[in-house]
Parts: C-alpha cells; sequence; structure tokens
C-alpha cells in the first residue's frame, strides 16, 4: 500500500478536525458563539441568523414607521461642489421647497449646511415665482424659513460640513460646529439638536464628546464595520449610548442605520423609477419593519429613511407617491390584517428620536428626558470607544487607504487651518489693542470679520470627508485646493490689515495698503479670485519653498512675526527672499542687527534667502523687525553687520555628498549614518545624559490590482498575493513529496526493506519551519514585485518555473526523511506554521525598504550648515525620494524628517520609525501598543497579531506615540499609522492606484504628485514642561506667521506686542503653565454698548503633563488674566454653562451668563467664555 493505514486515520482525522475548525471559525452562523479573538479577522462568510439574535428587548405588538425624506449631498466628490450645485443641488432645493408648500403634512430633512449657504447667497433674496398665489412673490429665503418655522423642513447636523471625524483637528471640529450654527441661526433663524453624521467611514470618540457639549440630543450614524453592526445587532443595540472615556457631558442618544441613509430598496427611488403602486410598496415597507424589530430596543419606532445621494430632483413625483403610501396606510376600510398594527407619517429625526425618548428613560436612567423617572435600569448600550477601523465587507476590505490618499491635499488643509486659525486670534488680539475708535474704524474690522467667516467656510469645506480624506476625483480635488489656497491669501490679507490697525489706530496713516474699508472689502474679494501666492505673507510651517518676498531694498521694510494663538512665548525661524545682501535686519526694540542670520543663495531664483530666528515672541502678541538698506542703517541706527557678511560664513561649509552627518543645536548632537543595507538612515541623539537611537526607513507596500484592488478608500498588504504564491507553492510541495514517497514505495516492495532516516518527529517539523520561513522571507523581502506579479497573476512559464522549484524541493526533502509518509506530513505542517506565523506575526516583513527597489541604495549626505539657525542634511532614497533632516534652535529636541516622495503605481509608501533594539522577529514576542492623541484625549491602540496590516491602521490627526512614551511623532498633516513591530511606528506618507475599490468613486487615484510630508521625531530625551509629549504637539501646530509691510510714519510704536495678561505672572491664581492652556476658537463679538466690545473664546486644559496640575488632578486658570486690555480698559469675564461650546449659538441668543474669575479644568475639558472690554 502507498500510503500506511495508520498514518491515513492519524493524518486524515487531523486533516478533518482541522477543516471543521476552520469552517465553525469562519462563519458564525455555524455555531452560537463567537470567534476566539486570536482568530484571522479576514471575514465572515455570511450574514447572523435569527438565532443569534438575542431577546434582550421585548418586541412591540404596535408599530410607527416614521418616513423621513432627505437628499444627501456630497461637497465635493466625484463632481465639485460648484458643480453639484448647478447640476443637482439647486433644483433638489427649489422643487423640494415647492413641494412640501403643497401639502403641510409632508416633511424632508437637509444636512448639508454649505449647499443651503451657496443657495441662499445664489437666490435667498430672489422672489420663487413658483409658489401659489401670493406666495410667488416670496424670496426663497422666506419661502424656506416658513418651512423651517411649520416644522415641515428640518436641519440636522447643524455642522457646516459633515466632516471626516478621524482626521479632523479639534479646532477644526468646533469651527465647523460653530460657523454652520451660526449661519442656521442667522440666516434661517432656527438651530438643531440632532447630530447627523451618516456618510463619513469610521467615527471617533471625540463626535459624542464635541455634540453633548454643544447642546445636541441625538445622533444618527450611518457606518459600522460590519463586525461590530452583526454583533450590535445580536442584542438589539442599535440604538445605544455613546460617551467619550474622557468626556464628563452625560451619553448621547445614538441610532444606527440598519440599512444605511438609503431607502429600503430601489423600488421607493422615485428619482429612477416611474412606478408607484402603493399597495405593494406599503407590504414591502410592513416587512421591513418587521425585520427592524429585533436590531432596535422595543419602543414600536422604526426609523425609515426615505432618500440617497442627491435624490429629490423629481421631488413633485416623488411625495405623490409617498402620498398614496400614507393614505392607504391609515384608510381604516383597507387595512388588511398584515397591517393593523401599523401606522406610518412623514417624520424628521427629531421627531424620531423625541418619540423614543420616554421609552428609553424608562429602561435606562442615563438617557435624559422629561418624563424621567428613576428605575435603576441600565439596559442599554454604553460605548465608549470609537468605530475604527471600518471593514464594510469580509476580506482585508479595510477602509484605511482613505488616511494617507492624496497627501497634498491633505497638508493644505491643515496650513489653510492653521493661517486661519492664527489669524482668527490675530484679529480678537488685535481688536483689543486697537486704540482707534469711530465708524471707520468698526467699519473696517466688519470686513475683517466677515472675510474670516470666509475663510473658516472653506476650511469647513476641506475637512468634508470626501475632502481631507481625498476619496474624490482630481476635478473636485482641484476645486479644494483652490478654495483652499482662496482662504490662505484671504486669510494673510486680513492678518495684515489687523496688524496695521492694531499698530496704527487711526485711518489716516499712509501705509501700504490703505486702510479705508472699501479698499479692503475690494483687495479681499480680488484675493479670493486671485491665483497668486499670499500677499507678503506666510505660515512658517509651510515647506522651505515658503518665505517671504522682498520686491526691493530701497524702502524700509518691516518683518512682523505673530505669535497670537499660543499662550507661551516661542522662536521662530522664519526665511526671506531679498534681491541684494546690502541690507540689515534690526530689532527695533534693541535697536541692533539680529544675531541669527543665514544666508545662502536662492534655489529657484535670482537673490538670496535669509533664515534668521524671531526670538521670543511674546504670547498672544507679535514682534517687529526692520530691513533696511546700509544708507538708512548708517543713517538711524549704529553702522552694523550687513546681511552679506553672514553669507561668506555660511557658504564655506558646503561640502560633497558625505558617508555620515552631524546635526549639533542648543546642546543636542544628532548623528546620522546610512545602514549597512544602504535601505535606511540611523539617527543617534544625545542630550546631556540621555542617549537614543532611531532608524528611519521609507517602505512601500504593493498592490496587484487584477487580484484585489486598492482605491481611494481600501488599503490592502499584498497578503492575499503572497497567499497565491504559497498556495502554488505548497501545492508542488505536496506533489513533490507524493512523487518521493509513491517512488520509495515501488522500491521498498523489490528491496523489501524500509530506508533508514536519522530524523525524528520533532526534527521533520523543524526542518519544515525552516523551510517555511525561509519561503516566507524569500516571498515577502527577497523576490521582485514583478516576478510575484507573475506567480499569481496565472503566468505560466513562471508559475511553471515555481512549481517545479517547490517539487523538487518536496522530493528532495522527502528523501531525506526516508520518505515516511508521517514525518512529509509533519514537515508540511511546519511549514504552514511558520508560513502563517510569519504572515501574521512579522507584518513588517509585508512592505520593502523603497532605496532597495530595482537595486538603489543610498550614497550619501548632502549637508548644509545652518550656522545659528537650522543643520540639514539630505539624502536620496530613490529618483523620486529624498529625505531631508533638520535640527533648529528652539527645537533641538526634535528631529525634523521631512520626505518627498513620488510613488509608482500602485503603490503605498510608508515610513518606518524604530527605536533600534533588535529586529522585526521581535514583533512575534512582543505585542506593540501606541497612543493617538485626537485633541482631547489620548486613545490606547494595540496591533492585533491576527488581523491584517490595514486592520491594524487608525487615523492620527498629528500625533502618534509608542505608548512606553520613548518615541513619539508629530505631524503637521493628518495620516494613518500602527505600530508595526515592536518599539516600531509605520505611518502612511503617499499612495497611487491605478486600481479601483467600487466604493462610489467613478475613477482611480493615480497620484503623481511630489508630496512633501514632515514629522517631528521626539525621543523624550527632554521632560521640560513646554515640550512634553502633547504639549510639544500643540506647539507644533500652533505655528507663527510673518508679515512683510512697508514702513509706517515714525509717530508709529514696532515694540512688540503681548496679548496675554496677568495670566503670564507666575504670580497670578493660575496652578498651570501657560503652555498647558490653548483658545480653541477665539473670535470678535459686537457689545450693544458704544462703549466697549465682546471676545468669545473657548479655553482647554492641554492633557498629557502632571505639571499642568495641581494635587486633585485639575488645573485652575486665572480667566480674566488671559486677556491683556490697556491702562483705561477692564474687562469682565461671563463663563457659559458647564457643557456649553457653541460660539455661534450664543453670539445669537446672547444669553446671561454667571461672572467667573477662575475656573478648575480637567486635562482636556474646555470651557467657553465672553471676555467684555470696556472704558473704566
Amino acid at each position: 500500500m502507498l500510503v500506511p493505514r495508520r498514518y491515513i486515520r492519524r493524518g486524515g482525522a487531523l486533516l478533518a478536525i482541522g477543516f471543521v475548525w476552520l469552517l465553525f471559525l469562519a462563519n458564525r452562523s455555524v455555531v452560537p458563539w463567537g470567534k476566539p479573538s486570536w482568530v484571522a479577522k479576514l471575514g465572515e462568510a455570511g450574514p447572523p441568523v435569527d438565532r443569534d439574535f438575542a431577546t434582550q428587548h421585548e418586541r412591540p405588538q404596535n408599530l410607527t414607521l416614521h418616513i423621513v425624506a432627505h437628499s444627501h449631498s456630497d461637497i465635493g466628490w466625484n463632481y465639485s461642489f460648484g458643480e453639484y450645485y448647478e447640476m443637482w443641488v439647486r433644483q433638489v432645493l427649489r422643487n423640494v421647497v415647492a413641494t412640501l408648500w403643497m401639502n403641510r403634512e409632508r416633511k424632508f430633512t437637509w444636512g448639508d449646511v454649505a449647499f443651503l449657504d451657496l443657495w441662499m447667497d445664489d437666490e435667498g433674496d430672489k422672489a420663487n415665482r413658483v409658489l401659489p398665489g401670493r406666495a410667488r412673490e416670496m424670496t426663497w429665503r422666506m419661502a424656506l424659513g416658513e418651512l423651517i418655522s411649520r416644522g415641515q423642513w428640518e436641519i440636522v447636523g447643524g455642522t457646516y460640513v459633515s466632516p471626516d471625524e478621524g482626521l479632523t483637528t479639534w479646532w477644526a471640529h468646533n469651527a465647523i460646529v460653530d460657523v454652520g450654527r451660526r449661519f442656521v441661526a442667522r440666516e434661517l433663524n432656527t438651530t438643531t439638536r440632532v447630530g447627523w453624521q451618516i456618510d463619513p467611514f469610521g467615527h471617533a470618540r471625540v463626535t459624542p464628546h464635541l455634540l453633548a457639549n454643544t447642546g445636541y440630543t441625538g445622533l444618527i450614524l450611518g457606518r459600522m464595520d460590519y463586525r461590530e453592526r452583526f454583533g450590535f445587532a445580536a442584542h438589539g443595540d442599535y440604538e445605544f449610548l455613546w460617551q467619550a472615556p474622557y468626556s464628563q457631558a452625560p451619553p448621547i442618544l445614538t441610532h444606527f442605520l440598519s440599512v444605511g441613509y438609503a431607502a429600503p430598496s430601489a423600488n421607493f427611488d422615485f428619482d429612477r423609477t416611474s412606478l408607484c403602486n402603493a399597495e405593494e410598496l406599503l407590504d414591502e415597507l410592513v416587512r421591513f419593519a418587521r425585520t427592524q424589530t429585533r436590531k432596535y430596543p422595543g419602543h414600536g419606532h422604526v426609523l425609515v429613511m426615505m432618500g440617497d445621494d442627491f435624490r429629490y430632483m423629481k421631488a413633485s413625483w416623488a411625495f405623490a407617491c409617498l402620498d398614496h403610501i400614507v393614505d392607504k396606510a391609515q384608510s381604516p376600510g383597507e387595512r388588511p390584517h398584515a397591517w393593523r398594527d401599523m401606522t406610518l407619517r412623514y417624520s424628521t429625526p427629531s421627531e424620531y428620536l423625541e418619540a423614543i425618548r420616554p421609552y428609553m428613560a424608562q429602561i435606562d436612567d442615563r438617557v435624559a428626558s422629561t418624563h424621567k423617572k428613576e428605575t435603576g435600569k441600565t439596559q442599554l448600550r454604553l460605548h465608549r470607544g470609537d468605530f475604527y477601523p471600518y471593514q464594510d465587507k469580509p476580506y482585508e476590505q479595510y477602509w484605511s487607504g482613505f488616511y494617507t490618499t492624496r497627501p497634498t491635499l491633505k497638508r493644505l488643509v491643515r496650513s489653510t487651518e492653521q493661517a486661519v486659525e492664527h489669524v482668527e486670534a490675530l484679529v480678537a488680539v488685535a481688536r483689543v489693542r486697537c486704540s482707534g475708535t469711530g465708524k471707520d474704524i468698526e467699519a473696517a474690522w466688519d470686513v475683517l470679520e466677515h472675510s474670516l467667516e470666509y475663510c473658516r467656510k472653506q476650511v469647513a469645506i476641506g475637512y468634508h470627508h470626501d475632502a481631507v480624506t481625498g476619496t474624490c476625483s482630481r476635478r473636485a480635488t482641484e476645486d479644494y485646493e483652490l478654495r483652499l489656497r482662496s482662504a490662505q491669501r484671504v486669510a494673510m490679507h486680513i492678518g495684515r490689515y489687523a496688524l496695521q490697525l492694531a499698530q496704527s489706530g487711526t485711518m489716516d496713516l499712509d501705509l501700504d495698503l490703505d486702510l479705508d474699508p472699501d479698499r479692503m472689502e475690494r483687495e479681499i474679494k480680488d484675493a479670493k479670485a486671485s491665483t497668486d501666492a499670499a500677499p507678503r505673507g506666510y505660515n512658517t510651517a509651510d515647506d522651505a519653498e515658503a518665505r517671504l518676498v522682498v520686491s526691493d531694498t530701497v524702502q524700509p521694510m518691516v518683518v512682523t512675526v505673530t505669535n497670537a494663538n499660543r499662550l507661551s512665548a516661542q522662536d521662530q525661524a522664519v526665511r526671506l527672499h531679498v534681491p541684494s545682501l546690502d541690507v540689515a535686519l534690526i530689532d527695533p526694540t534693541t535697536r541692533r542687527a539680529v544675531d541669527a542670520v543665514a544666508v545662502r543663495p536662492a534655489t529657484h531664483d535670482t537673490g538670496f534667502e535669509v533664515d534668521f530666528v524671531a526670538r521670543d515672541v511674546p504670547p498672544l502678541g507679535w514682534r517687529n523687525y526692520v530691513l533696511v538698506n546700509e544708507t538708512v542703517a548708517e543713517r538711524d541706527y549704529a553702522r552694523m553687520a550687513m546681511l552679506r557678511d553672514a553669507f561668506h560664513t555660511q557658504t564655506s561649509s558646503a561640502g560633497p555628498l558625505a558617508t555620515e552627518a552631524v546635526l549639533e543645536k542648543d546642546g543636542t548632537r544628532v548623528r546620522l549614518a546610512i545602514d549597512r543595507r544602504g535601505s535606511g538612515v540611523r539617527m543617534s541623539m544625545e542630550r546631556g545624559s540621555g542617549r537614543s537611537e532611531v532608524v528611519h526607513q521609507l517602505r512601500q507596500y504593493s498592490i496587484n490590482p487584477r487580484i484585489q484592488p486598492s482605491g481611494a478608500y481600501v488599503m490592502h498588504s499584498f497578503m492575499l498575493m503572497y497567499a497565491v504564491v504559497f498556495y502554488v507553492f505548497g501545492g508542488a510541495l505536496c506533489a513533490g513529496l507524493a512523487a518521493s514517497v509513491v517512488v520509495a514505495a515501488a522500491r521498498m516492495q523489490q528491496a523489501k526493506s524500509i530506508p533508514a532516516t536519522r530524523f525524528s518527529p520533532m526534527l521533520a517539523i523543524a526542518l519544515g519551519a525552516a523551510v517555511g520561513f525561509a519561503l516566507a522571507y524569500f516571498v515577502e523581502q527577497v523576490a521582485s514585485v514583478a516576478t510575484l506579479n507573475r506567480w499569481a497573476g496565472g503566468d505560466v512559464v513562471s508559475s511553471a518555473g515555481l512549481a517545479v522549484a517547490a517539487f523538487a524541493i518536496g522530493y528532495a526533502v522527502s528523501v531525506a526523511l526516508g520518505a515516511r509518509t508521517r514525518l512529509c506530513i509533519l514537515f508540511v505542517y511546519g511549514v504552514a506554521a511558520a508560513i502563517i506565523a510569519v504572515l501574521f506575526g512579522v507584518p513588517a516583513w509585508q512592505s520593502r525598504p523603497l532605496a532597495l527597489e530595482g537595486g538603489h541604495r543610498m550614497s550619501g549626505f548632502r549637508i548644509e550648515a545652518g550656522g545659528p539657525v537650522c543643520d540639514t542634511a539630505t539624502v536620496d532614497v530613490t529618483d523620486s525620494a529624498s529625505v531631508t533632516y533638520r535640527l533648529c534652535t528652539g527645537r533641538s529636541h526634535m528631529v525634523e524628517v521631512t520626505a518627498r516622495v513620488r510613488p509608482e503605481v500602485d503603490r503605498d509608501v510608508v515610513a518606518h520609525f524604530e527605536l533600534a533594539s533588535g529586529g522585526a522577529m521581535r514583533s512575534m514576542a512582543k505585542q506593540c501598543a501606541f497612543d493617538v492623541f485626537d485633541g482631547v484625549g489620548v486613545t490606547r491602540r494595540k496591533y492585533s497579531r491576527w488581523t491584517p496590516v490595514p486592520g491594524n491602521y487608525y487615523p492620527a490627526v498629528s500625533h502618534v506615540a509608542l505608548a512606553s512614551g520613548d518615541l513619539t511623532l508629530h505631524s503637521r498633516q493628518a495620516t494613518g499609522a500602527t505600530c508595526i513591530a515592536a518599539n516600531t511606528l509605520e505611518v502612511g506618507m503617499h499612495r497611487s492606484m491605478s486600481g479601483n475599490d467600487f466604493r462610489g468613486l467613478d475613477e482611480p487615484v493615480i497620484d503623481d504628485s511630489m508630496a512633501s510630508i514632515t514629522h517631528f521625531v521626539d525621543t523624550g530625551m527632554d521632560r521640560a514642561p513646554a515640550r512634553s509629549g502633547l504639549l510639544a504637539n500643540a506647539a507644533l501646530n500652533a505655528p507663527a506667521l510673518a508679515f512683510l509691510m512697508a514702513m509706517p510714519d515714525s509717530n508709529v510704536s514696532l515694540a512688540a506686542h503681548s496679548g496675554l495678561g496677568a495670566a503670564g505672572d507666575d504670580k497670578a491664581s493660575s496652578t498651570v503653565h501657560n503652555g498647558c492652556v490653548r483658545f480653541v476658537g477665539i473670535q470678535r463679538g459686537r457689545r450693544r454698548a458704544s462703549d466697549g466690545l465682546d471676545i468669545y473664546a473657548r479655553v482647554q486644559l492641554l492633557a498629557g503633563d502632571a505639571r499642568c496640575l495641581d494635587e486633585h488632578g485639575a488645573g485652575v486658570i486665572n480667566v480674566p488674566g488671559l486677556l491683556a486690555v490697556g491702562p483705561q480698559q477692564r474687562v469682565d469675564v461671563y463663563a457659559a454653562e458647564p457643557g456649553d461650546w457653541s460660539i455661534g449659538e450664543w453670539q445669537h441668543q446672547r444669553p446671561k451668563h454667571k461672572v467667573e474669575r477662575a475656573v478648575s479644568l480637567l486635562p482636556g475639558a474646555q470651557a467657553l467664555f465672553r471676555f467684555e472690554v470696556r472704558s473704566k
């Protein structure tokens, strides 16, 4: 016999048990229990069956169906914002208004405030000409307002756009709520208490924290990971309470849409069907409602979404059919048995939530309700986490690719936000500083505030869930970029005007830009449409190409460096471009030349680039510098060094490529060296007694679009490609083993003897493990991507070569094992176990060093010693990728690492930052944990070993750190991050995909842009309060702005100004360092009294450092001392009620508030204040 029966019994039984076990694990409907946590979460074979649903809630007998007619309108997706408005949205809004007007029972829900704003600006004040009777003379604004007052039109969400929750900063989250609610309050005299996040690709825990603290009482969600979705449904928990773990606000009642925001079926898509059989549609609604009762608590109300993307173009037809359905359900004589217990009516999300709230309050004391009765029950699920990563279906379909898609757009969004946030604070501080009064002065400030609101709106649009995510077409991307650059230009205009008003105080100065309000308005309007660079102003956090451009040096110029949105002083490097070096840069306070100056020839233009350090820029203030030519310097100042004197020192340090580079600033020494393989750079850092070493590598994941395409949304790790290769290899290997056994059996029959072997069962397993390990390493790290694509793509010649090699290996191994069937089986088990262990235990091997692709190696550094400013070293990784390492004065505890990358098609480029203490194999023995900061608190993440790499990626707004705190990365743009191995952080950099993941975007994302991505590497060598962890992150994301202005008249003071009041005094009543506090929105308001003004500000205590807290774990802040006023002014501070953060609504309603002198805040918490500045 070929194989002895005992081996068949043993091996067959073992294989059968393994097969059944895998079947159980792969299909939850087979067994009544869930999968073990260690099983690879590659997907479920099908949805849960009826017995998977628990009976925690009683099933209601009578049902009320709430028909919610709505239209979801993305701001920019396959088309741009303006194109969607012209092609669909304007007509939808017109048609729905006209249709609702005909029947007061009809209701409609709208959640996209930006389109309402655009419509009101376009047609809001025009007569509608479509409504009957006298109503035809009403403007569209009046008609919409009337429908809102009737309760027929409900605005939900209230945010200006529906932002992506995971990639949006905390300031932007608050601003998006402010702008949206301010618009609906001012323009439509309404508000909302229902959150509306039905389309973002995952949900962050800051969402319930923000909404609960801005007056929201309910939330509608549209997406949830499919495994979580089944888990929630199995216990009837599609309505639950959601609360962030760091939130002091009550949990928010949340409703999850079981079938998304579309209608129950295509039969209700009235824009695309002309059929309307009311009886059949009503039967379908009844069946749908019955299926929903198991998934929700037993209150008897069913929310039925009736809409989809850009629907209700045929609003008249849609509502006519819905009228028939409602009438049919309400007709007593026509109600068959199936409808007897059903009630059907038009509704809105707020009506639905109010209808279920009494029942919810009865079963759970944590639900706030006017019908509250203490029952001691807590039957509703309390969810305290987030919903990331999002996977909509099985088999590595994780929506983690959008964390990295279109990185250039992500950087532009953040850069624009930084400029607008800074200018917002600058306008508020400058208005307090401005000594001028009069009608023209107030008109000028009104122009600036109105223009600033335009900038906030563009930033909000940039954070839409199809914008910052990059999940938009090229035409939509270009539109987003135009809007953001327009907002940057306008913000810089506003900043310059605000500085001039603050430092002049009058309207009769002959400055570089006329301060007449009408002239200002014209200039800002031109800036919106212009495509030129920002007008003599720039964000110091922008890339190396950004600078102030001095066109000539004949007239003296003023360089103003602002620090308006930080409560602590900072040093900031500033870059100028000058045509000549016969000029001096002077500090007007000391009347001396600035000493920290570095000069070099301009790279892409004539002239010279000048770097200098603005020292000690005051908090909430600015510092001025004067740029004068040699003649003026000799006449008005003491003779001093010209910029040409620094030029010679700078150029003398240039040199050829070096194998090592040393960067040194302020007591920190960083030695850079290319590793032995030429694939990465070792950064050895020394500061005082601290020592650390980080290995930095650019790596890439490869994707085969024919096997498993990635697109704008989904990320794949090449695991399926590897699996196909291993399958082919494994089949041929087993064939080789079997062939050897057959040959040996024939020989045994002739020789009548069994060949001897030295291998024991354990040695056979070990041999198999060694072969499997070597194979996995070869496939994942050695074989070229082209070869793997041929092997897995069905290329006959290549696949045959692989199969022949595997067959030969199997045959040779079988001979070595003496053709013993048992040993061969154990050998196969060893191979399989090793491959699985490497695939899931060493995920770092699934990507490859970018530098080694095509036989490249890093060769050396280009060193640029920056004198007193920055030391720089650059290394070329490939022809389309380079990395620059910088160490700068004022930030020497962190190394600035900037990668410029242009990816190949079907590549995901990532960066590895590894604390040098071992290799990738350590990840098999140690699980990695890392922290992500969302602007309020820190979320601890752990790498799940049995989940593919894309399922371990999480959104990172700007901060990710090892759980140990020994390695922290700060970023100035959103990205995705994971901890790919012990002590190793991996962050997404760039990606370009020729495939389409078919999630709605009509085109692949082939992005060949050269993206510049910067990370600041902090190894914790400096634990000073202002530089530790989250405080350093807040400082990096509040960069200074620099402005260039003409020299004013001699009666204008150019002294530095600080807007920080008594809180800056160490003897003040504050118990926290100023670096622990920040403004999350500060806006100028208007007082009714003529002798003062209002400033609205949200104050947040940053988390992450014990030195920000007192012995009770809180920080006491002297709020009145946060804002400096003049000697003839006084300031009174009014605090909003706890949990009331909305500046927009407070400005509109102006309620009375209690005066506060000092407040105590917990880490991450914030409060809203109104500073009333009056004359004494």
